[in-house]
């Protein structure tokens, strides 16, 4: 049955999407959305390279706009040009104003990041309303991200009430705190023009209202979804106690604990990493330190398809991430998916998913050793506590992050804004 509405076309804005790397997670959900949409634009805002780039596979009805790279750093003639052209914009200069003071309150950079924010958001402005300018179709548009793709948008909605613009916001792009100054420009004002937030997290969303609680006509709670696994893990059966983690190498993912609780751990373990990033040479060597009764692997890059795969696969006993900052992370949706336990600091939206029915939930500035403790506590655990503890991890996935219930909600609130008084 073709659920398509006829006429709709949804203008999708991404960082990279479809090309590599990054993203992954919105591939399951583009396919929800070719599901209800007749036609799917994807443009990509932060794509510097070429459009014959290898990248992901597309639905039938969805297609990529490439537009000229918006570079993000300047030379001093650059920034010249960039006050030029902002000046000449009268709507540029009334959002340079409504963050003005808040911006010079705090370090220089702070102004300078604003400048740079709406001026980016000025060029994609332009681009985007020359990309879709003569296309036929019933437009809604939706920024994957609450960045410069989203504040575009806040500024076309302003100019013309009766255009539809969504955007979702995740963790970096919603929490100050995750940058090394914090501050994120426009926010609020961003919101505010815009049709509707979705927010992946209640940890969001109150986040958003204790700013602003008139901001509560906006907001949504939208969370992220994985699809049913075809198998659950299974437990280790050898004496070995298998744990798993899945995420870029990056500062904020604190592999570096992990690997100093392993340290402290006096149990045969086995360590599987999912994922690369910048610290993958420091934390291959970090890892070279480690006592002989804990092995290591890491598998780098790979597709989401294959991450479920490695669970279904392979024996795994507790995923683990001790990031200082989350949104939902929908690794531990993935690990859930498979009935794998988890144990997770408590930052974002993590307490959402994960407890003490599932897995553990560890405070953000727990030690290496109080780590090392709880691993080994849980590889004490007898089966009947393992398997019940595996059951309520699947149970929390289905109740919470299926992508069939998630995202086809999700889809129908994006319908239903089509159809909010004043149209397309």
């Amino acid at each position: 049955m073709n659920l398509q509405v006829e006429g709709t076309t949804l203008v999708l804005l991404t960082k990279r999407y479809p090309f590599y790397p990054g993203e992954e997670f919105l591939e399951l959900e583009l396919q929800y959305l070719s599901a209800f949409f007749q036609r799917i634009i994807v443009i990509p805002t932060e794509f510097k390279g070429s459009p014959q780039t290898l990248k992901r596979p597309l639905p039938d009805n969805a297609e990529v706009k490439h537009i000229p790279a918006i570079p993000s750093a300047h030379p001093i003639f650059q920034r010249i040009k960039e006050i030029i052209r902002i000046a000449s914009d009268p709507q540029a200069l009334s959002w340079i104003g409504h963050d003005l003071r808040k911006s010079l309150k705090r370090e220089p950079v702070d102004f300078r990041r604003l400048i740079t924010f709406v001026h980016l958001a000025i060029q994609l402005k332009k681009m985007l309303l020359q990309s879709i300018k003569n296309e036929p179709g019933d437009f809604l548009f939706y920024s994957y991200w609450l960045n410069g793709g989203a504040i575009a948008l806040a500024m076309m909605k302003q100019k013309k009430a009766s255009l539809r613009a969504v955007s979702r916001t995740h963790g970096y792009d919603l929490y100050k705190e995750r940058h090394a100054i914090p501050y994120i420009p426009l926010q609020l004002k961003t919101i505010r023009n815009m049709n509707r937030l979705f927010v992946i997290s209640n940890h969001g969303y109150d986040y958003l209202l204790k700013q602003d609680k008139s901001l509560k006509e906006v907001l949504q709670l939208s969370r992220l979804g994985v699809e049913k696994s075809n198998q659950v893990s299974k437990p280790s059966s050898d004496g070995i106690f298998r744990i798993v983690s899945c995420s870029y190498m990056v500062p904020v993912k604190r592999l570096e604990l992990l690997i100093e609780a392993l340290r402290h751990c006096t149990i045969p373990i086995h360590w599987t990493h999912i994922g690369d990033g910048e610290l993958r040479n420091v934390i291959e060597m970090q890892v070279q330190k480690l006592p002989k009764h804990i092995t290591t692997d890491f598998v780098g890059n790979v597709s989401n398809d294959q991450v479920i795969q490695f669970y279904e696969r392979n024996p795994i006993d507790l995923f683990v991430n001790v990031s200082s900052s989350e949104g939902v992370p929908v690794s531990i949706m993935e690990a859930f998916s498979c009935g794998i336990p988890v144990m997770a600091t408590d930052v974002g939206g993590v307490s959402e998913l994960v407890n003490a029915r599932n897995g553990y939930l560890i405070p953000k500035h727990i030690t290496p050793k109080d780590i090392a403790a709880r691993v080994e506590r849980f590889s004490r655990f007898q089966s009947v506590e393992i398997n019940l503890l595996r059951l309520h991890a699947y149970n929390t996935w289905n109740k919470l992050s299926n992508a069939e219930t998630n995202y086809e909600t999700f889809v129908e609130s994006l319908l239903n804004i089509r159809k909010e008084k004043g149209g397309l």
